[in-house]
C-alpha cells in the first residue's frame, strides 16, 4: 500500500514543471487584471451581490419545491429558471457594467493614472485588463447560480433550445455592456461629467433590465423564434439570423473597445488610425452583409440592395468626416513617428489612415467615393435587370447619392474655413470644431426648409431655394429632377469644386510636428 501511495503521488521534477509554468503564467498575466481581481474579490459590493445572488437562488429553490406538487407540469421549472435567469440577467448587465464603469473612472483619475503610465502599458492592455477582470467576476456570479439552474432543468419541463438561447444571450449582452459602460467612462474629463455618465448608464441598464422581465418569466415562448437546438436542421435564413446577430455583437464590442483606447491614449500620439481603421471595416462588413442577404433573398434585388448601402455608406463616410477633417494639420513628434515608421500593415494606408487633418481628408474622400461608386454599380445592375421600371428605386438612391455626396463636401470645406479662418480662435480645438461642424449642419438643414413653411409650404419640394438645405434638397429631387434639373446640376457643379479644394488640401501630406502641451486649466492631457 505504502508503495502505491509514492507512485501515485507526483514526482518533485513533475512539481517543478508545473510551479514553473504557473510562474510563467503570472509572469505573462496583465498585472491590470490581477490587481483588479484581487481588490474587487475582496471588496464588500462584490461579497453582498455575491450573497444576494445565492440567497435569493435559495429562497426561489425552497418555495418551488414546496409547491412543486400543486403547480402544472413544467411550471415549477420555468418559474425557478426564470427567477434565475433574470437575477444572472441582473448580475451581469446591471451591476457588472457598473463596477466596470467605477473602474475605469478610478484608474482615470489624476493620482492613478499617472502611476499606470508609468507601467509602460498601452490603453488598449489596460482595457483588456479591466474586461477580463470584469469577465472573471462574471464567472464568480454565475456559478453562484449555476447549482441552482441544474436544479430547475432536473425538475422537467424546460427544453434544451431554451436553456441553450438563455445561456448564450445572458453572457454575451453582459459583455456588450461592460464594454459599452467602459467607453462610457472613457468620455468624461472630468469627476463631475463622469458622475452624470454614470447616473445615466445605470438608469438605463436598470430600465433594461425591469423591461426584459416578461421574456424570462415566458422563457416557454422563445421557441417562436424558430431556432432549433439541432443545427443540423438550420436553413439559410436561421444560419444568417445567428450569423448577423454574433457579428452584430463583435461589431459593437469592438467598437467600444476602440474608440475607448483612442480616448485613453495621450493627445500626442496617434489617436486617429484605430478608428478610421474601424470605420473602414465596419463599411467592409455591411457590404458583405448586404451580399449575403442578397443571396439569401435570392430575387432581382441586388442593384437595390448596392443602391441602399451606398446611400447609407454616404451618411457613414459623413460621420467619419466629422472627426477627422476636423484635426490639426501639425503633428506632435510622436503622431509623426506613426506615419514615418508605422507597422507593417499600415505603411500602405497611412496617407489616408494617418494622424492629421491632411489624411483626414482623403480618409474621407475616399469612403464617400467607394459608397458612391457602389451606389452607382447597384442603379446600372439594376437597369440591367427584367423588374418593371415603376418599382425600381436603385436610380432615385442614386441620384440622392450624389447629392448627398456634394452636399457633404459643400458643408465640410464652408466650416472648414471657417474655423480654421475668422472663427479660428473660438474653435481652436477637434471638439469644439465638431461641435461648430454639427451646429453649421443643423443650420443648414433647418433653417432654408422653415423659411419656405413660413412663406408657403408648397414652396418646399417645388422651389429651388429648397436645394439650400440638404433635406429640402432631397424633397426637391425625389418629386421631379426634370424640373430641378438646372438646380441638379448647379450644386453637382459647386460639390465638384468643394471636392477638389479637399483634395487639394489633403496633398499637405508633408509632416510639420509641434510640442503638444497643456492648455491653461488642463490637468488632464488626455482631454480634446
Amino acid at each position: 500500500m505504502q508503495a502505491e501511495t509514492e507512485i501515485a503521488q507526483p514526482t518533485p521534477a513533475a512539481k517543478g514543471v508545473i510551479l514553473r509554468w504557473l510562474d510563467r503564467i503570472g509572469e505573462r498575466a496583465n498585472p491590470i487584471l490581477v490587481r483588479i481581481v484581487r481588490q474587487e474579490l475582496r471588496s464588500r459590493a462584490f461579497i453582498g451581490v455575491f450573497a444576494v445572488l445565492l440567497v435569493a437562488a435559495l429562497i426561489a429553490s425552497i418555495v418551488v419545491g414546496t409547491f412543486s406538487d400543486q403547480a402544472d407540469e413544467g411550471m415549477a421549472a420555468r418559474g425557478l429558471f426564470g427567477v434565475l435567469a433574470w437575477a444572472w440577467w441582473f448580475a451581469l448587465v446591471v451591476v457588472q457594467p457598473t463596477v466596470t464603469f467605477l473602474t475605469v473612472a478610478n484608474e482615470r483619475n489624476e493620482d492613478t493614472w499617472d502611476l499606470v503610465e508609468l507601467t509602460g502599458m498601452r490603453p488598449r492592455r489596460v482595457l483588456a485588463g479591466l474586461l477580463t477582470a470584469s469577465v472573471v467576476q462574471s464567472i464568480l456570479y454565475t456559478s453562484a447560480l449555476a447549482p441552482f439552474m441544474l436544479l430547475s432543468y432536473l425538475l422537467r419541463g424546460l427544453d434544451l433550445g431554451t436553456i441553450v438561447i438563455v445561456l448564450l444571450l445572458v453572457p454575451l449582452h453582459g459583455i456588450a455592456a461592460s464594454t459599452l459602460a467602459a467607453f462610457c467612462a472613457c468620455l468624461g474629463n472630468n469627476k463631475a461629467t463622469r458622475a452624470l455618465l454614470a447616473v445615466m448608464l445605470i438608469i438605463g441598464l436598470v430600465m433594461l433590465w425591469l423591461g426584459t422581465a416578461s421574456m424570462f418569466f415566458s422563457l416557454h415562448t422563445l421557441h417562436r423564434i424558430g431556432i432549433e437546438v439541432d443545427v443540423r436542421r438550420w436553413d439559410a435564413e436561421i444560419w444568417a439570423g445567428v450569423g448577423a446577430y454574433l457579428n452584430t455583437w463583435v461589431a459593437f464590442v469592438a467598437t467600444m473597445l476602440v474608440l475607448s483606447s483612442a480616448l485613453l491614449t495621450f493627445r500626442a500620439a496617434d489617436r486617429s488610425s484605430g478608428p478610421r481603421l474601424l470605420w473602414y471595416g465596419l463599411w467592409a462588413n455591411g457590404l458583405v452583409w448586404v451580399l449575403i442577404a442578397n443571396w439569401i433573398d435570392k430575387g432581382d434585388d441586388l442593384g437595390e440592395f448596392l443602391a441602399a448601402f451606398g446611400f447609407g455608406g454616404m451618411l457613414w463616410a459623413m460621420c467619419l468626416g466629422l472627426f477627422s477633417l476636423t484635426e490639426d494639420y501639425e503633428l506632435s513628434p510622436r503622431q509623426a513617428r506613426a506615419i514615418t515608421a508605422p507597422n507593417r500593415w499600415m505603411r500602405l494606408f497611412t496617407w489616408m489612415l494617418g494622424p492629421g487633418a491632411a489624411r483626414g481628408r482623403w480618409a474621407y474622400l475616399v469612403l464617400a467615393s467607394l459608397s458612391m461608386a457602389i451606389c452607382g454599380a447597384g442603379w446600372l445592375i439594376d437597369e440591367s435587370s427584367t423588374r418593371p421600371s415603376y418599382i425600381r428605386i436603385a436610380e432615385e438612391l442614386a441620384i440622392k447619392g450624389w447629392a448627398l455626396y456634394c452636399y457633404g463636401a459643400i458643408v465640410f470645406v464652408i466650416c472648414d474655413r471657417l474655423y480654421r479662418g475668422p472663427l479660428a480662435g473660438l474653435f481652436p480645438t477637434p471638439p469644439l470644431r465638431r461641435g461648430m461642424t454639427i451646429l453649421a449642419m443643423a443650420v443648414i438643414a433647418l433653417v432654408p426648409l422653415l423659411a419656405l413653411v413660413l412663406i408657403d409650404t408648397s414652396l418646399v419640394d417645388s422651389s429651388a431655394f429648397a436645394a439650400l438645405s440638404p433635406i429640402g434638397g432631397m424633397v426637391l429631387f425625389d418629386k421631379d429632377l426634370g424640373a430641378a434639373s438646372g438646380t441638379y446640376l448647379l450644386l453637382s457643379m459647386i460639390g465638384i469644386c468643394a471636392t477638389g479644394v479637399l483634395m487639394l488640401e489633403g496633398s499637405r501630406l508633408g509632416i510639420r510636428t509641434q510640442r503638444i502641451v497643456a492648455r491653461d486649466n488642463e490637468r488632464n492631457p488626455r482631454a480634446g
